[in-house]
């Protein structure tokens, strides 16, 4: 089988340093990875449990101020702006 895909340079080198740590290329390391889904007949890992981790970490950086978030002066104030992207996505065709 022959799978395409596209890693970042800076990633791909993050990985392949990781994997050679294993005795792994990242062909090899992929290769595992499908075997290993097709052995459990799943993934191998939680998905939901991380992007629950990932909202966790956000929320973290947002009230260490480490990541700088924009303010409402009100509900009314962030529901306008919502409606407002709404209706621009729908009008751009997103």
């Amino acid at each position: 089988m022959e799978v395409m895909f596209e890693v970042r340079a800076d990633e791909r080198a993050e990985l392949e340093r990781i994997y050679k740590a294993e005795g792994l290329t990242l062909t090899g390391a992929v290769q595992l990875f499908f075997d290993y889904t097709r052995e459990l007949g799943k993934m191998p890992f939680d998905a939901a449990n991380l992007e629950t981790e990932a909202a966790v970490q956000e929320a973290r950086e947002i009230m260490s101020g480490e990541k700088r978030v924009k303010n409402y002066k009100s509900a009314r104030e962030l529901f306008d702006e919502l409606d407002a992207e709404i209706e621009l996505e729908e009008h751009v065709g997103i």
